[in-house]
């Protein structure tokens, strides 16, 4: 039986004209430690690369690609952020023209959309035995309808946050690309088809001592990929996936979004890019 392996990693893309900063052939980056923010990451792989300050801006996208051996597939989530470099002179990597870079930077970089092989990945048994620590990367939207109104699903009891209003979205399986995982999501927390945008943020926590349904204290590192979402034709909301972290759902005016308790999450992204 195949093991399976996942991987969350963060780069940075800097240009100069015609060309890209690399390192080697990819974009200067890393993997993400267990609580470890994103943006931070990219800054610590970039200055150690290069030797310069580095300023961590806009993420331009998020892919995710699999590999399949005889022992195990692997599935690498990058995060892609915008950087500008506080200098001039490299003490490492080099600018080379986008034609020298892996295909999968050429294609971050390219005008179309971002492409990778399908996600394919073979059966296999779940891993036994109770995960002490768990880095998790999930895809939520600021979903909105052509009257403005915006959705938020409710968290269920037994979960942390409970009773607080949260951002459609959760987990990206293995093997899923975020965009579809959103779409996946959204069906099945609020019963809508929208149209996933622009990835407008990168979002992390940790809790070294989050207590869920699991019933015992987890180390807890989420990253957050968010999306803006339209749903052009909104129905009423309905929740699909009963027993899970989601129980109640709801298009909501701005008015009404004042009475309810929002967590964390929602309550800045909300903030932030909706008023």
């Amino acid at each position: 039986m195949r093991a399976r392996v996942r991987r969350l990693e963060a780069y940075g893309v800097a240009t100069d004209g015609d060309r890209v900063l690399l390192a080697g052939s990819s974009l200067p980056g890393d993997v993400v430690p267990h609580g470890e923010d994103p943006h931070e990451t990219v800054r610590r792989a970039v200055a150690g690369l290069t030797g310069l300050a580095v300023a961590v801006g806009a993420p331009r996208d998020v892919v995710a690609a699999v590999t399949v051996t005889d022992a195990a597939v692997e599935q690498v989530d990058r995060i892609v952020f915008d950087i500008a470099l506080g200098g001039a002179d490299l003490a490492g990597g080099r600018w080379a023209p986008v034609t020298d870079a892996d295909p999968w930077v050429r294609a971050v970089l390219s005008d179309s959309p971002t492409i990778v092989d399908d996600l394919v990945v073979p059966p296999s048994q779940p891993a036994s035995g109770p995960v002490e620590r768990v880095q998790r990367f999930s895809a939520y939207g600021l979903v909105t309808d052509p009257a403005g109104r915006i959705l938020l699903t409710r968290i269920s009891d037994g979960y942390p946050g409970a009773g607080t209003w949260h951002l459609p979205g959760g987990g990206i399986d293995f093997g899923e690309r975020p965009a579809a995982a959103l779409d996946r999501e959204l069906r099945e927390e609020t019963g809508q088809t929208g149209q996933v945008g622009q990835l407008i943020a990168i979002e992390h926590a940790h809790n070294p001592t989050a207590y869920g349904p699991e019933k015992r204290p987890i180390d807890w590192h989420t990253v957050r990929a968010i999306f803006r979402v339209t749903v052009s034709r909104p129905t009423a909301p309905r929740v699909h996936e009963h027993g899970g972290s989601t129980d109640s759902a709801a298009w909501l005016t701005a008015a009404e979004l004042r009475k309810l308790s929002l967590n964390r999450l929602a309550r800045g992204i909300i903030a932030k890019y909706l008023q």
